[in-house]
């Protein structure tokens, strides 16, 4: 979840996809602040627009998928569990 005014969240949807992941905006007509999903829509690198609650069941329907349920590679488990236990290793959205 990413949240900012300026372009914080579209940085960060930037890395997102860089990584590989996979993105959602809120419909501007559902948001409180519609310059944060625009902002977001703007830099192209969103794959969903939806409302709070097609958001919630595209989650859930991605959640399902083949790629995702797959086992993750102890290698990616034991970096997480240590950049849990050494908080020194997170990276500063600036």
């Amino acid at each position: 979840m990413l949240s900012g005014g300026d372009a914080d969240g579209a940085r960060g949807l930037e890395e997102i996809k860089a990584a590989g992941g996979i993105t959602f905006a809120q419909s501007e007509d559902t948001a409180k602040v519609s310059s944060m999903p625009s902002t977001a829509a703007a830099t192209g690198q969103v794959d969903f627009i939806l409302p709070p609650q097609a958001i919630a069941e595209e989650l859930a329907r991605i959640s399902h998928h083949p790629y995702v349920t797959r086992p993750i590679p102890t290698k990616i488990v034991e970096e997480l569990q240590c950049d849990q236990i050494h908080p020194s290793r997170w990276k500063s959205g600036g």
